[in-house]
């Protein structure tokens, strides 16, 4: 399966790494019970929600990024920031 998307897949434990970047134990509901399961031990349904979930999240943190962003353009277009007194970025 690996070599149909260009990567190779090495084996790390029970659980085969094709892909950079995922997390061995994802959040999922058992039982009523909410638990962090292993990629591998995974059903079909809590592998497909995982990629809604994550997109779901990711646009949300988008909208909330760009309302942070137009906030800060009116603010300098009302000459907010030409009242404060200097400060260091990273404070």
């Amino acid at each position: 399966m690996g070599k149909k998307f260009g990567v190779d897949a090495t084996h790390n434990g029970d659980q085969v790494e094709m892909f950079e970047g995922l997390q061995e134990r994802y959040p999922a509901k058992r039982h009523d019970d909410s638990m962090y399961i292993l990629r591998a031990e995974m059903t079909l349904d809590e592998r497909l929600l995982i990629p809604m979930r994550l997109r779901k999240e990711a646009n949300e943190k988008l909208k909330h990024a760009d309302a942070f962003e137009a906030e800060t353009l009116y603010l300098m277009e009302e000459g907010y920031f030409l009242k404060q007194p200097d400060s260091v970025v990273g404070e």
